[in-house]
C-alpha cells in the first residue's frame, strides 16, 4: 500500500480522519487506537466526539507521523509498529520531549527523519 493509498483510506471526503477505518487499516481495535493516541475510547467511537477539533488534531498528527515513517519503514503497518515502540523522548528539543510526555504530537512530524535512521 502506498502512502497516498493510506491517506485516502483513513481520511474521509469531509477531510476527517475516520478512526474506525484507521484502526482497521492498522489491524488494531478502536480501544487500542484510543490508547496509543492518548484519547478516550469515546473520542474514537462516538460520532460527535470523533468530529471534535481536538480529537481530529490528535488523529491527524498520528496519521501524519505514520505516513512520514511509512516512506522508509516499508508501509503503514511497519510505521505503526515503529510509532508504538518510540517514546519520542530522545528527540532534541525540550519542547518536543514535553509534548511527547503528554502525547501532544503536533510538532513531532517536523522532527522525524525523512529517511531511515
Amino acid at each position: 500500500m502506498s502512502n497516498v493509498d493510506f491517506l485516502q483510506q483513513v481520511i474521509n471526503t469531509d477531510g476527517l480522519v475516520a478512526a474506525s477505518v484507521l484502526a482497521k487499516v492498522l489491524h488494531i481495535t478502536q480501544t487500542d487506537l484510543a490508547e496509543v493516541t492518548g484519547l478516550s475510547i469515546d473520542s474514537v467511537s462516538k460520532s460527535a466526539r470523533l468530529k471534535s477539533r481536538a480529537t481530529q488534531a490528535r488523529l491527524r498528527d498520528t496519521v501524519e507521523i505514520i505516513n512520514r515513517v511509512a516512506e522508509w519503514s516499508g508501509g503503514a503497518g511497519r510505521a505503526f509498529a515503529w510509532f508504538r515502540s518510540q517514546p519520542f523522548l530522545p528527540l532534541q528539543s525540550p519542547a518536543l520531549k514535553f509534548r511527547a510526555e503528554y502525547r501532544d504530537y503536533s510538532k513531532v512530524p517536523d522532527a522525524l527523519p525523512r529517511s531511515a535512521p
